[in-house]
């Protein structure tokens, strides 16, 4: 008896074993027929994006373009290419019949601003001179420059008699234009990439500082700047012209133009029309206090009864006894207050302006947070 007992014991431990060897089998055959399935996608994705290449081998649709001077491929973001100054130059000499001389590698000192006002940066380029150099000649460079999509910048711009120099911005490329010796006897110009990388780290304020000190023609230190929304191409907040806020001022919604520079839609303490920003695309919590436009009298347009400056614009929710959320004052009329409430006490409930704070340009239940 007790050795029928033994062998069905052991007859039970070799069929357990058994299925244990069948599930790891199959397991082992699944996973490597998932691999090979995984590695066939891989090659065909290869393959497809392979496809995309052009006759460089650069893949395009990565962001990749071929540079004749560097002899690869790379992103002009990332990477500069000295292609686009060779082509500029030869059009400028093509077109104003310029005759360089001296033609080598330059590094450009290039003023950019920065936060705490302006910073010299060395930016790797090309310079190209000419002897016996006039006035009016150095104007045809510019003048030829202009014309071709250039703008004048005005940091790395000089009219000293003995150094008259004109810096001037397309896309990525800074260029020079400068008389190298006194009285003209040697001009030229100097132009180089600069990467956005490059740049110094310029604050949204910072930059809302410099913006409405140039529209205003005020010192940008006298200018106090405070976001309360922002998003990748939108920004509201409120500007005044004195630090301490004795001078007043009032709100300013702007935008980035072609995803580069900022641009001041509007600033004021007055109503501003909605469909005069829609074209810009901002977010409605960023323009819930715009007003429509239509033959009768302009009426608010609700679109987010939350959206606040300061900690001032902030109140509880009127239609609640125990409101666990908070709106701007502005909007108080349009909720009905409850006719008679409970004397229960709620410790996450906002009872008091106090309690309520704006956080992101939202009023916020500090209670509830």
């Amino acid at each position: 008896m007790a050795s029928k007992k033994c062998d069905l014991s052991k007859n039970l431990v070799s069929m357990v074993l058994f299925f244990i060897v069948l599930i790891i089998i199959f397991a082992l055959i699944y996973f490597n027929s998932q691999q090979i399935k995984k590695d066939q996608s891989d090659q065909n994705n290869q393959e497809f994006i392979g496809g995309q290449r052009d006759q460089h081998g650069c893949l395009g649709p990565a962001g990749y373009s071929w540079c004749e001077s560097s002899q690869k491929c790379l992103r002009v973001w990332e990477e500069p290419c000295n292609d686009l100054i060779f082509a500029t130059m030869e059009k400028m000499q093509n077109a104003i019949s310029a005759k360089f001389t001296e033609v080598g590698p330059a590094k450009l000192a290039w003023q950019t601003e920065s936060e705490n006002g302006s910073e010299e940066l060395e930016i790797s380029g090309f310079r190209y001179l000419t002897t016996n150099g006039s006035s009016l000649q150095l104007q045809s460079m510019g003048d030829w420059l202009y014309e071709n999509g250039f703008e004048i910048n005005e940091l790395n711009s000089s009219n000293d008699q003995n150094n008259v120099q004109t810096g001037y911005i397309k896309d990525n490329l800074r260029c020079l234009v400068m008389n190298v010796a006194k009285d003209y006897q040697k001009i030229g110009i100097e132009c180089g990439i600069l990467l956005p990388s490059m740049l110094p780290e310029i604050s949204l304020e910072k930059q809302m500082q410099d913006l409405f000190a140039r529209k205003y023609s005020k010192n940008s230190t006298d200018i106090k700047i405070t976001i309360t929304d922002s998003a990748d191409l939108h920004l509201r907040g409120s500007v005044s012209f004195s630090l301490d806020g004795s001078a007043g001022g009032g709100i300013f919604l702007a935008t980035k133009v072609e995803g580069t520079e900022w641009k001041i839609v509007f600033d004021g303490n007055g109503a501003y029309s909605c469909e005069a920003v829609a074209q810009y695309g901002f977010p409605n919590a960023m323009i819930f206090d715009c007003v429509q436009d239509n033959d009768s009298v302009a009426k608010p347009v609700v679109r987010n009864t939350s959206a606040c400056i300061q900690d001032s614009d902030c109140i509880p929710l009127p239609s609640e006894c125990h409101p666990l959320r908070c709106i701007n004052k502005k909007f108080e009329n349009q909720f009905e207050k409850p006719e008679m409430c409970t004397e229960m006490f709620a410790m996450n409930a906002a009872y008091n302006p106090e309690d309520c704070a704006c956080l992101k340009g939202a009023c916020e239940n500090k209670n509830n947070l």
